[in-house]
C-alpha cells in the first residue's frame, strides 16, 4: 500500500497523492498481471530488488517502459515493515535506443 506519493509520481501515472495514498501497488500492474506479489516475494527473499526494466500502467490505461527499484525497511530488529521504491520513466530513452537499432 503507497503510504507517500510525490509530483514526480503524479506527473508519471496520473494519480494525484490523495488518489494513490491508501491504494495498493497493483493500481500500477498491467491488467491481468500479479506483478505486485512477484515484487514482494523477491524483495522478502533478497532484501533489495536493483534496478530492472518493466511496464506499469497510468491511471489513463496507458503503458509506460519505467526503471524500478525497491529497497526493503526494516524495524530495529530486523523485520521488515514497508518498502522504498524508486522509479523512473525510461520510455524517452528505450525509444531512442529501439530508433538507434533500426538504423544500425
Amino acid at each position: 500500500m503507497f503510504v507517500s506519493w510525490n509530483k514526480g509520481a503524479e506527473r508519471i501515472f496520473g494519480y494525484s497523492t490523495l488518489e494513490a495514498v491508501g491504494q495498493k501497488g497493483g493500481i500500477l500492474m498491467p491488467s491481468g498481471e500479479n506483478g505486485e506479489s512477484e515484487i514482494l516475494e523477491r524483495l522478502k527473499r533478497d532484501g533489495s530488488i536493483l534496478p530492472y526494466e518493466t511496464r506499469l500502467t497510468r491511471k489513463d490505461g496507458a503503458s509506460i517502459d519505467v526503471s524500478l527499484s525497491v529497497t526493503s525497511i526494516s524495524d530495529p530488529t530486523g523485520r521488515a515493515i514497508g518498502a522504498s521504491i524508486l522509479i523512473q520513466d525510461i520510455s524517452e530513452k528505450k525509444l531512442r535506443r529501439l530508433s538507434s537499432k533500426g538504423q544500425g
